[in-house]
């Protein structure tokens, strides 16, 4: 008995098919900052059958009425991406299917590959990208999709995403794109916090009139609640400090022992000034 070569042909081309998408899924997981790593498996199963898209649809409706038939959901769901690998709606329920059998590595795997097919749209999608590598120890990823998200127009360039973006650059130890999307936060926003948060990056630079600067615009726009007022008079007496100018850091730090939070501090800074400058003269 012969076999069809054509039926032959056409397990083979699926088959490639489907390697074809596990060495991307693998291949887009190689992060060069830090050689970091994530391994994800994504699993795609050959379809024994070929449903019509309108079965398919029922039975995972189908699958998702009890809590325990999320397994036999991804599975599915799996199958419908193979045949239909452009519809986005797909990817993004593989992935939250994923999320409820607490496989957050496939989870992530699904989503990243659907970001590198440019299936992904919308914020909300890219955000939960972003939150995703976040969550699993790639903050440099994290804030790089985040950045290109907005300037793709796909996430709103405003202060609450680039100051997200900056959080994730200094949990990635980019401290210069941190000042950056601090500085694009601070731009935006009607309150000093953001530039509160830059001076204090500044400060682990050792960058102090950038520190002076930075605190200014933050004292200049207002909006900050006691403890923060305290620890930026606190931190901005340092950088004058660490600038020799004295008399102004003993201003700041007078002011700021006036706050529950930093006096302490502020007074003890006080002191080892007093201390300094008693030493220089005598």
């Amino acid at each position: 008995m012969t076999r069809d070569p054509g039926r032959h042909i056409l397990r083979l081309t699926l088959l490639l098919s489907l390697l074809a998408l596990l060495i991307a899924a693998a291949v887009y997981y190689f992060v060069p900052f830090k050689t970091q790593i994530v391994t994800a498996e994504l699993r795609i199963h050959h379809p024994r059958s070929l449903l019509s898209l309108r079965t398919h649809e029922r039975l995972l409706d189908n699958r998702h009425e009890e809590l325990d038939q999320y397994a036999d959901a991804a599975a599915t769901l799996e199958q419908m991406i193979v045949q239909w690998a452009d519809r986005t709606p797909y990817w993004l329920q593989l992935c939250q299917t994923y999320q409820q059998l607490h496989q957050d590595d496939s989870a992530l795997a699904v989503l990243a590959l659907a970001h590198r097919r440019n299936l992904l749209d919308a914020q909300a999608e890219i955000r939960l990208l972003s939150d995703l590598y976040a969550a699993r120890g790639v903050p440099y990823r994290a804030a790089q999709v985040l950045e290109i998200g907005m300037a793709g127009g796909l996430v709103s360039p405003d202060r609450e995403h680039w100051a997200r973006a900056a959080d994730l650059w200094v949990s990635a130890q980019e401290q210069e794109r941190a000042l950056v999307a601090y500085a694009r936060a601070a731009a935006q926003a009607a309150d000093g916090i953001p530039d509160l948060r830059r001076g204090y990056l500044l400060a682990d630079l050792e960058r102090w009139r950038d520190v002076v600067d930075a605190l200014g615009e933050a004292f200049g726009k207002g909006g900050l609640d006691a403890n923060q007022t305290g620890e930026a008079l606190l931190l901005r007496g340092m950088a004058h400090f660490n600038l020799e100018q004295f008399d102004r850091a003993m201003a700041d730090w007078e002011r700021a022992a006036r706050y529950e939070k930093s006096r302490q501090s502020a007074r003890q800074w006080l002191i080892h000034m007093r201390e300094t400058l008693r030493q220089a003269t005598s």
